[in-house]
Order: C-alpha cells, then sequence, then structure tokens
C-alpha cells in the first residue's frame, strides 16, 4: 500500500517491556493477540442462540455494517464501513471495526461476526470485505461470520481464498439473504 510502514519493535527497553508484561499478565496478552481457547459452553451457547437465528440478527443491520454477538445473543459491538469517508482507510472497515470495539473483555473466539454486504456490490472478494478485516478474522478465529446478503447479492459467496483462510483457522462461513 502506498505510504504504508512497516515498523519492527528492535528497542531493547521496548522487548523488555513487552515480555515483563506477557508473564506477568498471561491471559491479558493472550487476550490481546486472539490466543484465549473458547469454553465449549460459550460454543454451544453461540449456535443455539445465534447461529441457528442468524436472520434475525442480520435484518436490522444497514448495508456495509457488521456486529459482533456474544455467546448469550447479546450485541456486542456494532460498526458502519467507514472507508469511503476515510480516504479508504482499511482500518475502519466494518468488520475489524465492530471487533475492535467489542475490546478485549471479549473473547472473540465465542463470539460470531454477522457482515451486511453493501447493497451495491457485485463481487464478496477482498476489496468488499477489507484486507485487514480479513486479518482481523484470522488472527481473533471468531467461531462463525454470518454473511448477510443484500437482495443485489443474495447469490454471491465470499472467493475462494477468502474462504479457504477462514476455514483454515476454524472460521465457518455462513450464508443468510436479508
Amino acid at each position: 500500500m502506498a505510504g504504508m510502514r512497516i515498523v519492527r519493535l528492535s528497542l531493547p527497553t521496548v522487548k523488555k517491556m513487552m515480555q515483563v508484561f506477557s508473564r506477568c499478565h498471561p491471559w491479558d496478552w493472550a487476550a490481546d493477540i486472539g490466543e484465549v481457547p473458547p469454553r465449549d459452553s460459550a460454543l454451544r451457547s453461540l449456535r443455539t442462540t445465534v447461529l441457528s437465528k442468524a436472520a434475525t440478527f442480520a435484518k436490522p443491520l444497514t448495508p456495509g455494517s457488521a456486529v459482533v454477538v456474544g455467546p448469550d445473543g447479546s450485541i456486542l459491538a456494532e460498526a458502519e464501513d467507514g472507508r469511503s469517508r476515510t480516504g479508504n482507510n482499511p482500518c475502519v472497515a466494518s468488520i475489524i471495526a465492530a471487533m475492535g470495539r467489542a475490546g478485549s473483555t471479549v473473547n472473540l473466539r465465542e463470539c460470531a461476526v454477522i457482515w451486511a454486504t453493501p447493497s451495491s456490490t457485485t463481487k464478496l472478494d477482498l476489496v468488499c470485505l477489507g484486507d485487514s478485516s480479513l486479518g482481523a478474522l484470522e488472527l481473533f478465529k471468531p467461531p462463525a461470520l454470518i454473511v448477510a446478503r443484500a437482495p443485489a447479492a443474495k447469490t454471491l459467496e465470499l472467493e475462494m481464498p477468502i474462504l479457504e483462510k477462514l476455514s483454515a483457522v476454524g472460521t465457518c462461513v455462513e450464508y443468510v439473504n436479508i
């Protein structure tokens, strides 16, 4: 991406601070990098409470927006796609924004992400989904991404490379038409 810089933490004091933090607060460190395993009871609850009623959660969404739904069926966070208002900033795509708003007190490996496709989309590719949203899904591994398709996209599916990446981390993709 134009203008993007990769920064590598190499300052010894910063590295030491991160190592100390990870040893003193291992659970917080694990949560920050998406490595807290899900509870079996939460996954069972998610299946019965959310996945079986996915269309109900998807209906009120505006096109392009996303929500994070907890295993008890509560809406934990919602976000609209802000890329068009920010010069196409990938960090404000709806999925990554909703996951960020859910915060680190939530174990995203116990939650479902519901994403309403943009109303004018003709292709569910990486541009539509957002590359940073895909990265967040790969890192935090929610068990389900529910794609709520707008009427114009009711037969569309995510492109195979995206599905393969999500499948590799254990995220199941389901579709509902709204």
